[in-house]
């Protein structure tokens, strides 16, 4: 299947077809393969925290950049 991506931008709202596509993408589920492997925190615990601390890194720089003036 081929890739699609569409930007949805501040106060805008979804189209009705973004909305099927995203409720169709809810009902597929996750695929997981060796080149993206769940992260489990108990049986994977150091990937986990690796995972999560990126998270954090990722949302702090966001929470900076909202801060930010423009």
């Amino acid at each position: 299947m081929a890739e699609v991506r569409y930007s949805i931008h501040k106060g805008q709202k979804p189209t009705q077809e973004q909305i099927e596509m995203i409720e169709a993408a809810r009902e597929r589920g996750y695929v997981y393969d060796e080149d993206a492997p769940e992260t489990d925190p108990i049986e994977t615990p150091e990937r986990y925290a690796a995972m999560m601390k990126a998270v954090a890194e990722r949302n702090r720089r966001i929470a900076e950049m909202a801060k930010a003036p423009a």
